[in-house]
């Protein structure tokens, strides 16, 4: 965090920012830690993977925009709700990739295509690949996420999952114009 020089000698301000963070914002973390335990430290966490989920979101849809990919690839890949939450594994040395509950397998597939397909760009223009190594594992992990994204196309989700949902939830899951 910067802090602006300007206005350090301002000790009015000083003291209602201090009031603020110590009576509004700790006072807020303090109330939902009593409430329920380890609540900051799962937020943190949450925080921590939404902020991963949306670094790998634009890492892959700038390669699919700088490589003249399909709109309908662009598009499935500038939603940060398809991308998996991966989860570091320090004996490995790699990143395990969570299985979203309603992502098909086909689409997971096409996920790891794309990392495939970058990797071998970068070293064939002679550059480091400096992407997380990720690592599906034998027995699926599923993630914790359980938000769906909205009209995307329907072949994205899992068949069983779909067809569980009410025939509204189906509507505003899946763009079957796509």
């Amino acid at each position: 965090m910067r802090a602006n020089l300007n206005y350090c000698g301002d000790l009015g301000l000083l003291c209602t920012a201090y009031d603020h963070y110590v009576h509004y914002v700790l006072a807020k973390k303090y109330k939902k830690e009593s409430q329920d335990q380890g609540w900051n430290e799962r937020e943190v966490e949450r925080r921590v993977v939404q902020w991963e989920r949306q670094r790998l979101r634009d890492w892959c849809y700038k390669f699919l925009v700088a490589h003249n990919y399909a709109r309908r690839y662009q598009i499935i890949a500038s939603d940060v709700n398809l991308h998996s939450d991966d989860e570091y594994n320090a004996k490995a040395g790699v990143y395990v990739i969570k299985t979203l509950a309603y992502q098909s397998e086909n689409a997971t597939a096409f996920f790891r295509q794309i990392d495939c397909k970058i990797k071998d760009v970068e070293a064939m223009m002679g550059r480091r690949y400096n992407q997380q190594i990720r690592q599906r594992p034998k027995i699926p992990i599923i993630s914790e996420l359980k938000k769906t994204p909205k009209n995307v196309p329907i072949d994205l989700y899992r068949p069983e999952w779909f067809n569980e949902r009410d025939h509204s939830e189906k509507l505003m899951a899946a763009d079957l114009s796509k």
